[in-house]
């Protein structure tokens, strides 16, 4: 099973690099999963 959901980086205390070599970094983005189920046993 895959899927994707929205995330906001801040809701998990995230805070983007701070550097003169990095222009920007959003404050939201895309976490996706991916699960692979098995039977037990």
């Amino acid at each position: 099973m895959a899927g994707s959901i929205p995330i906001v980086f801040g809701d998990y205390g995230f805070q983007g690099p701070s550097s003169f070599a990095v222009v920007s970094v959003n404050d939201h983005g895309i976490m996706e999963l991916h699960l692979l189920f098995t039977h037990a046993g």
